[in-house]
């Protein structure tokens, strides 16, 4: 039993030097791609996100985290991160600060 606990740190350790690449590369393609679908009136054209400070308390972390207009459940777990990158790199990852 103590063989398998020895072991078990030194998998999980493989397994996520092995999934770290492929996946950050997969995922770094989405940051030179364009707006589409419903992510105008959700992060463009939401005023709302353009937060003036990271804080989760607040009356700008309660707007930022109900301000989606897609449906009646306001997607409270997406909004806050949509407005953190937001305040950290605009609407444009590489181009730290501008915004369209």
């Amino acid at each position: 039993m103590t063989e398998l606990k020895d072991k078990l740190p030194k998998c999980r350790l493989r397994a996520l030097s092995a999934n770290l690449p492929s996946t950050s590369g997969v995922h770094s393609c989405g940051l030179f791609g364009a707006f589409t679908f419903d992510d105008f009136p959700n992060i463009v054209d939401n005023v709302e996100l353009r937060v003036s400070a990271l804080a989760w308390s607040g009356s700008d972390s309660r707007t930022t985290t109900f301000s989606s207009p897609s449906s009646d459940q306001q997607r409270p777990l997406a909004m806050p991160g949509f407005g953190a990158n937001c305040f950290l790199t605009g609407l444009k990852p590489f181009e730290a600060g501008r915004t369209p």
